[in-house]
This record gives C-alpha cells, structure tokens and sequence, in this order.
C-alpha cells in the first residue's frame, strides 16, 4: 500500500477519479475468501496487483481473521451514500466539486465450534480526500 498522491491542486476531477479507483482497489486489496470450506478475511501484501484469481492460500494473501476459530459468512462493501458537494461557486456560477465518499462495511461471522454463536459488525466510514481553499 503506497503514499495517497492527492491531485487535487491540479485537477479536481483527476483527484475524484483516482480516489474512485482506489476505492475500487479495496474491494481486491482486502478480500473474503475460503479455506477449508470456512470464510476468511485476508488483505494483499505482494506485488502492486492482487491476484484476485490466486487460490486463498496463495503467496501474497495474508489471513486477517483466524479460521480456526471464525467463520466469516459475508462481507459487503457499500458506496450509495456517497455524494457529490460544491466546495467553490464564484461570482459568475462556476464551481468546484468534489465527491464525499462514504462507505457502509458489513461482516458477520460464527464461531467455528458453535455456529449459533454469531455475530454482525457494520460501520460508516468517511474516505477523507477533501480539497480546501
């Protein structure tokens, strides 16, 4: 995972697209997958791309939850609640926009030895990338 270059200063647009690209980056950066027939979560720590096709137990995919212990059953990434707000509206109506992201995350999982034992972790988060004057 590198530095965040903000382009912004440049081009507002530039910086919108390249945050809309890592966003969709993090869906294949951190991944729900299965090992042994139990959901796991792993994040990517080899090359610049993951390989997204590689088995769950391939080199560069690192386990973030233990399956021996927790059955991930789902994990959703969510952007419908980001928006698009005006940050600058000069004298003539121009303006500069940028778009908030806000992302819904989703997990649940159960307990290996007990399924019954279950349980949801949901948060908002708010991908910060603003441009200020």
């Amino acid at each position: 995972h590198g530095v965040l270059e903000s382009h912004a200063e440049r081009d507002p647009d530039a910086a919108a697209d390249d945050m809309g690209h890592r966003l969709s980056a993090l869906a294949d950066e951190a991944g729900w997958s299965s090992v042994d027939g139990v959901g796991v979560m792993q994040m990517w720590t080899g090359g610049p791309l993951p390989e997204c096709a590689a088995d769950a137990t391939a080199a560069g995919w690192v386990d973030i939850t233990n399956p021996e212990d927790v059955d991930i059953t789902s994990f959703e990434i969510d952007d419908s609640l980001s928006y698009t707000e005006i940050v600058l509206q000069d004298i003539n109506g121009n303006t500069v926009t940028q778009k908030v992201r806000k992302l819904r995350m989703s997990l649940d999982g159960a307990l290996v030895l007990d399924d019954s034992i279950t349980r949801q972790v949901e948060d908002i988060i708010s991908v910060r990338n603003d441009l200020i004057f």
